[in-house]
């Protein structure tokens, strides 16, 4: 694998990771709600910097979601295409599969939904993953909750 590849898949996380939010700063990019999942496309990590407004968990949240996806992005640019499941990302990419919360008294889970298509989003909390090849959305991920931050915009949605 290219050394100048792995050095910018790993600038990449570390920004992410270490939340600074000026690189997206005033874009805040989200995918349609009313398109199933099906049809949403995987690509490149939306610019979408946490907003002020927003409680630290949740913009713990949305941060650990932009840096997942650089991570998958960063897979993508190195090996051709999306990995099959997300703990191919660990320990090159991401040392962990990173834990996320969606509501204010629910805990911290890692935990990922492998699926395709509308039952993809099961509102279990963690992580939601398009694994299916011949899915136009494979190497998408999303938060699997039908919940809403404190703004109201659905957390699977971003």
């Amino acid at each position: 694998m290219p050394l100048a590849k792995r050095i910018f898949g790993a600038l990449l996380l570390l920004l992410s990771i270490a939340g600074l939010s000026y690189l997206g700063k005033g874009v805040s990019l989200r995918l349609n709600a009313a398109a199933p999942v099906s049809a949403r496309k995987a690509g490149p990590p939306p610019a979408s910097a946490p907003d002020s407004a927003l409680n630290p968990w949740e913009q713990q949240t949305i941060q650990r979601l932009a840096a997942l996806r650089y991570a998958l992005y960063a897979y993508k640019s190195e090996n051709g295409g999306y990995p099959d499941n997300l703990a191919a990302l660990v320990p090159i990419y991401l040392p962990e599969i990173p834990p996320i919360k969606t509501g204010e008294k629910e805990r911290f889970s890692a935990a990922v939904r492998y699926s395709s298509g509308d039952t993809l989003i099961t509102n279990a909390g963690g992580w939601a993953y398009v694994n299916d090849r011949r899915d136009p959305g494979f190497g998408s991920v999303f938060i699997n909750s039908y919940g809403r931050d404190s703004e109201g915009a659905q957390w699977f949605a971003r």
